[in-house]
């Protein structure tokens, strides 16, 4: 099945070990924050997908990608579905109206297009329909008892043996087969993928159309201040993140506590300001930056190689 979302490259980097930010953390290797998806919803992981097309890192669960892949192809059946329902219409409506007062057997002939638009039209209904968890044909009981972990439900047919003891009812909730002991079916905790999200001009498409859900709720921002890469060698760069405008105070000092030289004192705006800072000359070793604002003092820690 095409996938028209993926992480094509996955992050070898260590996610523990990034500096963590408002978004999620920040990779020092590629000098880009990372989005952590993990724990959002797949609404809030399109929003912010919707809000940077130019493509982003993110880290989430290959869950969460299947299921960002089966939203879109239902997406995009209903909606060719509804585009075709929509022309079949028109064209009944069309032939209605050229056809009319003419012969008997053209009569029949206007029947029978209007047969076929309606049954176009069931079709779309009918996918809509099977959409619904409630019409499935059968639903699977899960019962707490020798639980078998699965790191999906795809693979219940790898354990078919074992599942014998598992109560199936069917759609007039009636038991299909008789059980002695059930048992459960649970999803295995899945590994994390992290990299460069990419997607099919399709699905940017889809993105863009539609509509928004929590984009439009802007998100608190907090002070924040880390220092990449880290360690480094001629150079690092700090970065400082801001709620509001205000007046902030860099200084470096020593893991000793002596001072050597101020970075800045000035007002910064409000969110993301960056301070590039010359390593050459200094001895290997750990060092602090000072970062002082009104509301706010943090030592951000960085090595020195």
């Amino acid at each position: 099945m095409k996938k028209n979302i993926d992480i094509k490259e996955p992050c070898s980097e260590n996610w523990e070990q990034m500096a963590p930010t408002q978004k999620g953390a920040f990779c020092d290797k590629c000098a880009l924050e990372v989005y952590d998806f993990s724990n959002k919803s797949g609404d809030e992981i399109r929003d912010i997908l919707k809000l940077n097309l130019g493509g982003l890192c993110g880290r989430l669960k290959p869950s969460q990608l299947s299921e960002l892949n089966d939203d879109f192809t239902a997406w995009n059946m209903n909606s060719k579905r509804s585009f075709q329902s929509a022309l079949v219409f028109s064209l009944i409506v069309a032939f209605g109206m050229t056809l009319f007062g003419c012969e008997e057997d053209e009569d029949v002939q206007i029947k029978e297009i209007q047969a076929i638009g309606l049954t176009f039209m069931d079709d779309g209904k009918a996918v809509s329909d099977s959409m619904n968890p409630d019409n499935l044909e059968v639903n699977l009981i899960k019962k707490v008892s020798n639980p078998i972990i699965l790191e999906n439900f795809e693979d219940v047919g790898i354990y078919e043996d074992q599942i014998m003891g598992t109560m199936v009812m069917d759609v007039d909730n009636e038991p299909v087969q008789d059980v002695e002991t059930p048992i459960t079916l649970e999803l295995a905790e899945q590994p994390m993928m992290a990299g460069g999200i990419g997607y099919s001009s399709d699905y940017a498409n889809y993105l863009e159309e539609i509509p928004t859900q929590f984009i439009e709720v802007e998100t608190e921002i907090k002070f924040q201040a880390f220092a990449f890469p880290n360690p480094a060698k001629e150079r690092t760069t700090l970065k400082i993140i801001l709620p509001e405008e205000t007046k902030v105070q860099v200084k470096l000092f020593d893991i000793g506590g002596q001072f050597i030289r101020d970075i800045s004192s000035k007002k910064l705006p409000k969110g993301e300001s960056n301070f590039p800072i010359d390593l050459i000359g200094l001895r290997a070793g750990t060092y602090i930056l000072s970062v002082i604002t009104s509301e706010n003092n943090e030592s951000v820690k960085f090595i020195k190689r």
